[in-house]
């Protein structure tokens, strides 16, 4: 929307943001008990998490109906400000040929959630994975913040220009992904012919749905998949290997991820940023994130830990 928040409605904004985690965390891709028995969200409407899903489903859907009916109330056709305006201007073209089964109102407002979803919520999920390994691994982390401090330095924030020489932290950033499948299972799709597949007869119609989960922990693949190594994806001279890189985290094919670009340059930004300028360390008393107890919903999401974040001196 090109539009940045001002600081006062910025508390809507970090609602948006819960909510949205909310959702990723009771929602469920294949067979939860909600997908499976939906009655008994008459039952059991909190332990179904009928009731959490309806209330972060209510305000996303509010959020995104007060920008769009806003744009709506303000188009002015001689001055498109943004990809809003150009679905308005398309949805008024359409309805004057008398075309309303698409390009409306109701539809729109789904659609800019649908988009705008993962960016709020698959970001700040990866991110809180990747704090979590930096706990766990100090010396990678040391080993990122010494290569911002070599190539960047430290007067001035890291851009995209510089993502290709920092080999060793676009590394971790992969290896984070890898390790981490925030959606573990890809789209289903559809055997269209009677097939084979290294020896496993696929019958024409069934379902098929990719493990990328059960991919990026292959020993076969990977060697020793449950270690955190982004060494991993260098090659002998230190630098970034794309041809090691076989990991699917954004999926691939024609269905594999519209905000790839998006969410790898924002990760890309956001962790140099933090890393170039704090170092993330317990407080005392706390102990170590338990990562064997993710939250499984629509999405892998961390459990909620705390973390010391310290200024680099």
């Amino acid at each position: 929307m090109n539009e940045r928040v001002p600081r006062a409605e910025q508390a809507e904004l970090l609602q948006l943001v819960k909510m949205g985690m909310q959702f990723q965390r009771h929602a469920d891709d294949y067979g939860k008990m909600l997908s499976i028995m939906p009655w008994i969200r008459h039952v059991f409407p909190k332990a179904s998490s009928y009731e959490a899903l309806m209330e972060s489903n209510v305000f996303i859907y509010g959020y995104f109906e007060k920008i769009v009916d806003y744009h709506i109330r303000t188009y002015d056709e001689c001055s498109e400000r943004n990809f809003i305006d150009l679905y308005i201007k398309q949805m008024k073209q359409e309805h004057a040929k008398g075309h309303t089964d698409c390009y409306y109102r109701e539809q729109f407002i789904l659609s800019l959630a649908d988009f705008s979803f993962p960016s709020f919520t698959a970001v700040g999920a990866q991110l809180g994975f990747l704090i979590q390994y930096f706990l766990m691994y100090p010396e990678v982390l040391k080993r990122v913040q010494a290569e911002i401090d070599t190539v960047v330095g430290r007067g001035r924030l890291p851009n995209l220009e510089d993502r290709q020489n920092l080999h060793y932290t676009e590394a971790t950033l992969r290896e984070g992904m890898r390790i981490e499948t925030l959606v573990p299972s890809d789209l289903p799709h559809k055997a269209v012919v009677d097939t084979e597949l290294m020896g496993y007869k696929i019958p024409k119609d069934t379902i098929v749905i990719p493990g990328l989960y059960a991919f990026h922990s292959d020993p076969r693949l990977w060697g020793d998949p449950e270690n955190f190594r982004p060494e991993r994806f260098l090659d002998d001279n230190g630098k970034l290997s794309l041809k090691k890189d076989i990991s699917l985290p954004f999926s691939a094919g024609k269905r594999l991820c519209a905000g790839e670009t998006f969410a790898r340059n924002i990760m890309f930004l956001l962790t140099t940023a933090l890393c170039q300028n704090f170092n993330f360390v317990l407080a005392p008393g706390d102990k170590l994130p338990d990562m064997s107890k993710n939250l499984n919903g629509l999405s892998t999401t961390p459990l909620d830990f705390w973390v010391q974040v310290e200024e680099r001196k």
